[in-house]
């Protein structure tokens, strides 16, 4: 039998952070605890561990828990991709009924 390969994901979920929004990472992932927070970013723990991000970088956060912390979009779009343009399922279909036919 031929190996064959799988495209999975993991529901692995990111989130710019505005310089603004830490309150609503906080809400969103059940493992974060606000540390600081000034112009310079946001510092937090999450996992036993603390992490900083500046504004318009990105947390990653798996299962409640950050996993990552990128400083800006570049680093971030050098790991990971949206799933919306990977998969690209953006179909409509439109389904009628009517009379039978006949053969």
């Amino acid at each position: 039998m031929a190996l064959t390969p799988l495209r999975v994901f993991e529901s692995r979920n990111p989130a710019r952070y505005t310089g603004q929004n830490s309150a609503d990472l906080n809400t969103a992932i059940s493992d974060f605890s606000i540390v600081s927070e000034n112009a310079q970013g946001l510092t937090f723990t999450s996992n036993g561990q603390q992490y900083t991000v500046a504004p318009n970088g990105y947390v990653a956060w798996y299962q409640g828990q950050v996993t990552e912390v990128f400083q800006n979009e570049n680093d971030f779009r050098e790991v990971y991709a949206d799933m919306a343009a990977e998969v690209g399922l953006n179909h409509v279909h439109h389904l009628t009924t009517g009379p039978g036919e006949t053969a």
